[in-house]
């Protein structure tokens, strides 16, 4: 796929078929409004799936029939990622926006325009914030899995302008030394843990060693599940260096945070979750309408829903959660450092905010995971 511009904006053309793909929020600029948001609910309300596949997430497109150039042309559509593809010569055929608003428009700021791109394709999803039962489960059928254990996961997925390396290398580094650590675990918690008593051990490098221990099996497919599942959207919007800043800097302010409410503790600090906590922020607030499902579970009565809510319900639902639990844990020696977690929060707010993106002795010998 070729990149191109036509009509003032951007799309990327196939140059053997000649076929041409672009955004609905793209299509809005370039071509008839009306007709790109009834080409949407045609697309919206077609129920059975097309013999193409979307270019950015590989499923089956919806295939809708639009009168253009005095004849009926067929068009697909995914409306997952919001892609509309055209064959050969049928974008030509488009008519053009009424106004010339546009070329007003491609006046401004690069940022400010995939801004705008981005609200016209959020204002064409019409769904509710939140879905009470019954919701519909992910396409995925893998993502069960995770939801069965009670982890959130993603309905659909934003096709990336790179892939995550780094997001992927740090989760198999965490990976690496996390399960070697938990070999000889109590020794190596003991070396290398974050203890506010001793903040300044080794020179201050237990603020940073705390990142790559956890204290469990569980505790640390947790923080990589998570990890892989919102680094690589935040990677792809706040770039590499920002992405891998962001994360240092949130688990330094959670690990601070943490010593800060405990100074008198001498339990270690261990896991990344902090920096986790970050991450999620940053997802939750450039991708505010993305869907997140939920598998509701409940055993004795042998009831199962799915729920599904916007990403930023999600995330102020579980900052809520974290504030409240921190207010009643301070000073106390707990398994779960709250502190922390509110201080990754902060940090993960303060980059979004930035770059918006084309925007006891014997408890004591027990470490809390962050």
């Amino acid at each position: 796929m070729a990149r191109q511009n036509a009509r003032g904006c951007v799309y990327w053309a196939c140059p053997t078929c000649g076929g041409r793909t672009a955004t609905t929020g793209t299509l809005r600029r370039s071509a008839s409004r009306q007709l790109v948001d009834h080409l949407w609910e045609l697309a919206r309300s077609t129920t059975a799936d097309g013999p193409r596949r979307c270019p950015a997430c590989e499923r089956p497109m919806k295939t809708v029939t639009l009168p253009l150039a005095a004849s009926s042309t067929e068009i697909d559509v995914c409306t997952r990622c919001y892609f509309v593809w055209f064959d050969a010569a049928e974008f030509e055929a488009m008519p053009p926006p009424r106004t010339s608003g546009g070329e007003a428009e491609q006046k401004l700021p690069l940022e400010a325009r995939l801004m705008l791109a981005k609200m016209d394709v959020e204002a064409l999803d019409t769904r509710p914030d939140f879905e009470l039962p019954p919701s519909d489960p992910p396409p995925e059928g893998w993502k069960a899995v995770p939801a069965f254990f009670g982890l959130p996961v993603k309905q659909e997925s934003h096709a990336l302008a790179q892939l995550p390396q780094a997001t992927w290398m740090l989760a198999v580094t965490i990976a690496i030394f996390s399960g070697l650590a938990l070999l000889n675990l109590d020794e190596v918690v003991a070396d290398f843990g974050l203890i506010p008593t001793q903040l300044w051990r080794y020179g201050g490098l237990t603020l940073l060693t705390t990142f790559f221990l956890h204290g469990s099996l569980p505790q640390l497919a947790g923080n990589l599940y998570f990890l892989l599942t919102f680094g690589d959207d935040v990677e792809d919007y706040l770039g590499t260096g920002r992405f891998l800043l962001v994360l240092l800097l949130a688990s330094l302010a959670g690990s601070a945070l943490h010593v800060a409410v405990h100074l008198d503790s001498s339990t270690p600090l261990i896991g990344a979750s902090s920096a986790i906590s970050g991450i999620l922020t940053c997802y939750g607030l450039q991708y505010p309408r993305a869907r997140i499902g939920f598998l509701v579970r409940l055993p004795s009565i042998f009831f199962m829903r799915w729920v599904n809510l916007r990403a930023w319900v999600y995330v102020l639902f579980w900052i809520v959660l974290q504030a409240i639990g921190s207010v009643r844990q301070a000073g106390e020696i707990t398994q779960v450092s709250l502190w922390a977690h509110l201080g990754g929060v902060a940090v993960g707010f303060l980059f979004w905010f930035l770059w918006p993106g084309h925007r006891g002795p014997a408890a004591d010998r027990a470490a809390t995971a962050s």
